[in-house]
C-alpha cells in the first residue's frame, strides 16, 4: 500500500491518519516505525519505504481541503470551514472552539508542539489573524487532524510561477491551466509595460532639465 500521512497524532491516539493512494481513502492507520507528515512512504515487504511523491502533495491536500478538488473519499471524516472573523480559540487542553461552539480537540501532535512553542496566549492572537480569512479543519467525531489555512493556500498557489512555464512547455495541459499561465503572461506584459513608461517619462523630465 502507497500511502501520503496527513496527521502524525499524539501517542495517546495509538493511530495516525493516511491517504491510501491506491483507493484515495482517508483511513487510520498504525506504523511502529517512525513517520513524518507530508510525505509518501510504502508498505513493502514488511517494511516502510519512503518514496518520491508524484501521486500527492500539499498543494494537493490543501486544494482538497478548501473545496478546489474532489479526489478523496472521506468516509466518516469532513472538512469543516470556519469562517473569516470567527471568535475561534484554542484553550489549555488543545479543545478549539469556535464562536463559542466546540470544534474538537487537537490530536495532531506537530499542531500541538507548535501551540505548546508558542502559548496559548500568542498562538490566539496569531489565530485571529489568520482568520481574516477562510479556515478549514479536517475532523472525525470531534477528533481535529489538521488546521488548514488560507493564507497557506495562497503561498502555495503563487509560489514557483516558473513550473507553471515549465509544466506548460513539458508536461500535457488543461484550458484551466492555460488560462492561468496566461493571465500571469499578460499582467508581467502590462507590469513591464508600465515600467518601460515611467522610465521613458523620467528620462524624458531629466533630459529637459
Amino acid at each position: 500500500m502507497r500511502f501520503y500521512l496527513i496527521a502524525k497524532c499524539i501517542e495517546q491516539q495509538n493511530e495516525d491518519l493516511a491517504l491510501n493512494l491506491d483507493t484515495m481513502t482517508l483511513t487510520k492507520i498504525r506504523i511502529d516505525e517512525k513517520i513524518e507528515e507530508d510525505n509518501t512512504y510504502v508498505i513493502a515487504n514488511g517494511g516502510i519505504i519512503k518514496i518520491r511523491n508524484i501521486n500527492w502533495s500539499l498543494k494537493d491536500l490543501y486544494f482538497e481541503a478548501f473545496g478546489k478538488s474532489r479526489k478523496v473519499k472521506r468516509g466518516e471524516f469532513k472538512f469543516i470551514k470556519i469562517k473569516r472573523n470567527s471568535d475561534a480559540y484554542i484553550d489549555e487542553n488543545y479543545f478549539l472552539f469556535s464562536n463559542k461552539k466546540l470544534i474538537g480537540r487537537i490530536v495532531n501532535s506537530k499542531e500541538i508542539e507548535e501551540i505548546n512553542n508558542k502559548g496559548i496566549e500568542k498562538l490566539n492572537k496569531l489565530l485571529k489573524k489568520l482568520l481574516l480569512n477562510d479556515m478549514v479543519i479536517l475532523v472525525k467525531g470531534k477528533k481535529i487532524y489538521r488546521i488548514f489555512t488560507y493564507s497557506k493556500l495562497s503561498s502555495l498557489m503563487n509560489e514557483n510561477k516558473q513550473i507553471d512555464i515549465y509544466q506548460f512547455l513539458n508536461n500535457n495541459h488543461t484550458n484551466e491551466v492555460l488560462i492561468k499561465l496566461k493571465d500571469k503572461i499578460d499582467s508581467a506584459y502590462k507590469n513591464l509595460e508600465e515600467a518601460k513608461r515611467r522610465m521613458d517619462e523620467e528620462l524624458k523630465k531629466n533630459n529637459e532639465g
